[in-house]
């Protein structure tokens, strides 16, 4: 099975640079005439199957999605994204990227699809590096059970990667949803169990994405646990500051939830507008 496993990563790795630049599925001739050039490798001759490798790989390659469809206004917007996008160092979002290939077996093709969406998405915000006030929102709609989750982590990957500091994930109205979102975002976005000092696995136990890129710090105000929300306690308490490493919450639609958080975001503001006195994070 190891064997078998790395032929099947190796074709993965160089049909995908196949896929990516014709921009459509692979044909089984493709597939079969790249499996049959891995399984010459003398490692491979005698214990990978021919026909099992090119049956995992037209699962994998046969694939395809539709691209994203945008509507809105770019009023008062500064496009930001294609300038920046070569300076940029996308490691939340590179690493990221293998976990969902090669840890969650996503085809190349709806890895591409999510990554259209991300950058679609992306771009329509505001470059959080951009100086003085501004004001961008927006919606984005998908079906039950099409992704969304997955699709907004690489959007928390990549706006990380771009400057964005804070990031509050409004996930449902109860407990266990709450809690089942802040373990996907620990899998693909922190890269450790975000678990409460003192209880077990506390100390940045690895998960998820860690293995993909080792030494990338976000933290997280919130934890794993049913009770791990935002709660006046940690809003009081909570000696962190925006604009150091990417900050998580993850926290349910609440209306006591909210306003702690709300509470906790003015009081911890450290810098004031002169001529207004509005209260504000600087970086």
């Amino acid at each position: 099975m190891a064997a078998f496993e790395m032929a099947l990563g190796m074709c993965q790795l160089a049909l995908a640079e196949v896929q990516a630049a014709q921009k459509q599925p692979l044909t089984r001739e493709q597939i079969s005439e790249k499996a049959a050039e891995v399984l010459e490798m003398p490692m491979f001759r005698a214990s990978v199957n021919f026909e099992q490798l090119v049956a995992s790989l037209e699962e994998i390659f046969t694939v395809w999605s539709n691209d994203p469809r945008a509507l809105g206004s770019d009023e008062a917007h500064v496009p930001w994204l294609p300038g920046r996008r070569g300076g940029i160092d996308w490691r939340f979002w590179n690493r990221y990227r293998l976990y969902l290939i090669q840890e969650q077996k996503l085809p190349p093709a709806a890895v591409s699809n999510v990554e259209k969406l991300v950058d679609e998405v992306l771009g329509r915000l505001e470059d959080p590096l951009r100086s003085g006030p501004w004001d961008r929102r927006g919606l984005v709609m998908g079906n039950v059970q099409s992704g969304k989750t997955g699709s907004y982590t690489g959007l928390v990957c990549k706006a990380a990667d771009a400057g964005y500091k804070v990031f509050i994930i409004l996930a449902g109205l109860h407990n266990n949803l709450r809690s089942q979102t802040q373990i996907r975002l620990d899998e693909g976005f922190l890269g450790y169990k975000a678990v409460p000092p003192g209880e077990a696995g506390a100390g940045f136990e690895p998960v998820g994405v860690s293995r993909f890129g080792p030494g990338l710090r976000a933290d997280s105000v919130t934890n794993r646990n049913e009770n791990g929300d935002f709660r006046r306690a940690i809003a009081q308490n909570f000696a962190i500051h925006p604009g150091g490493n990417p900050l998580l919450f993850v926290v349910k639609k609440n209306v006591a939830v909210l306003r702690y958080l709300l509470a906790w975001i003015a009081h911890s503001s450290d810098a004031s507008d002169p001529d207004t006195g509005r209260r504000y994070h600087r970086n």
